[in-house]
């Protein structure tokens, strides 16, 4: 009886370990971005990218700033971009997405003044989500007085 009841004492202490780290273990990947057992079914194919507006050359002194937001759809391929600038020294010519190769997107029409945002979707091709996600893809904004790139902003994942 007594052996029994020594193997029974060291099944349930097994046993609550286990469980007690399953529980801590669940409770650390949710905090950590981990899909949750009610989302387990559910992919969020939305990626969301950030980035903010800096000299394009390092030695202008230009005082603009501004913020770049986008969402990708891994699934449907859009790229949704928000861009917004302020301060810049005269008036803009050009903006456009670059990857590391060429153009991405080029903005046709956009506020001709110092301080404004655009939005819009654009369909990106494999290679540039690939370029998108390995960080290789920035926005350029081009001016009268700076018509080589006023601000640049780098876009990385959120």
């Amino acid at each position: 009886m007594k052996r029994g009841a020594i193997i029974f004492k060291f099944y349930f202490r097994l046993h609550s370990s286990c469980l007690l780290f399953f529980i801590v273990f669940f409770a650390y990947s949710c905090d950590k971005g981990y899909p949750s057992l009610t989302s387990m079914n559910t992919i969020n194919y939305n990626i969301q990218y950030t980035g903010i507006f800096s000299p394009a050359d390092p030695h202008d002194t230009t005082r603009a700033y501004g913020m770049v937001t986008g969402t990708y759809n891994s699934l449907s391929h859009y790229f949704d971009y928000s861009i917004h600038w302020d301060s810049l020294s005269s008036l803009p010519i050009a903006i456009h997405i670059n990857d590391k190769d060429s153009i991405m997107i080029g903005l046709p029409v956009f506020p001709r003044v110092l301080s404004d945002s655009v939005s819009g979707t654009a369909i990106i091709s494999s290679e540039q989500a690939a370029d998108l996600s390995s960080g290789y893809v920035f926005v350029m904004i081009h001016t009268i007085k700076y018509p080589y790139g006023e601000i640049m902003a780098s876009i990385g994942r959120h």
